[in-house]
């Protein structure tokens, strides 16, 4: 039998090495709120977590203090359930709040709007959101001034930052301010607001160790290919 052991040796090191920023391929896309279950709750569809290897070094979420981010990530209300079924039904303005985050100690977050040159509200790991003050719409007016009141919404450019790397817990509530008179009418009795956990890794960016290791990964396996070439196999039970 015949075996590689450098060949397989340089793919595990580059695989160990990269894998982690491979990752923050999972935290593109798109989050859907709706009402899944036709009971009249609004809920996430497919909350997903989210990997961040971005860093700045200018523009607006640098110069707030909010070195990691991402813009990857929109949050979308479905169009309503006459035209989506998994929508909530129309009339339905669909918002969705920050109810709370926990992280690395004295860590914080920020939530930017798009084209917003400071943060739409922030908030530290172990704190508690919970209000207007830490919500944003997800229907947007356009469609909702339209018929029959669609509550339809899909916002790009909004971005979720983070000052320290470490793994995040955000906890958030979706509501609607037109099936329930304002938010503090929602949030009493507190089993008419649904709240969903959603986890966010936040990673440093590649240092010069973690790049040496995959560029002498790359070499292993060029070597190899070469060797391959030239007739010399490695053998081995």
């Amino acid at each position: 039998m015949k075996k590689r052991p450098l060949l397989c040796s340089a793919i595990l090191a580059v695989a160990t090495l990269i894998s982690p920023y491979i990752a923050c391929a999972q935290g593109h896309g798109h989050i859907n709120a709706g009402d899944n279950n036709h009971d009249g709750y609004l809920d996430f569809d497919n909350l997903f977590a989210i990997t961040i290897p971005s860093k700045a070094t200018s523009g607006r979420e640098w110069e707030a203090g909010f070195a990691y981010y991402s813009t990857g990530v929109t949050f979308t209300a479905l169009d309503a359930q006459s035209e989506y079924p998994e929508g909530a039904l129309g009339g339905t303005y669909v918002q969705m709040m920050l109810q709370g985050i926990s992280g690395p100690e004295g860590a914080n977050f920020a939530f930017f709007e798009n084209g917003g040159s400071i943060p739409l509200f922030t908030l530290g790991s172990g704190e508690t959101g919970g209000t207007t003050a830490y919500s944003f719409n997800l229907t947007e007016d356009s469609w909702y001034e339209g018929e029959p009141s669609s509550p339809f919404g899909h916002i790009h450019g909004r971005t979720l930052a983070f000052d320290t790397v470490g793994t995040y817990t955000l906890t958030w509530a979706l509501f609607n301010t037109e099936a329930g008179g304002t938010l503090s009418s929602i949030l009493n009795p507190d089993e008419n607001l649904r709240y969903f956990t959603q986890t966010v890794t936040v990673i440093p960016e590649p240092g010069s160790v973690v790049l040496l290791g995959i560029a002498a990964g790359l070499l292993g396996m060029m070597g190899y290919r070469r060797a391959s070439r030239a007739g010399v196999m490695f053998k081995g039970q």
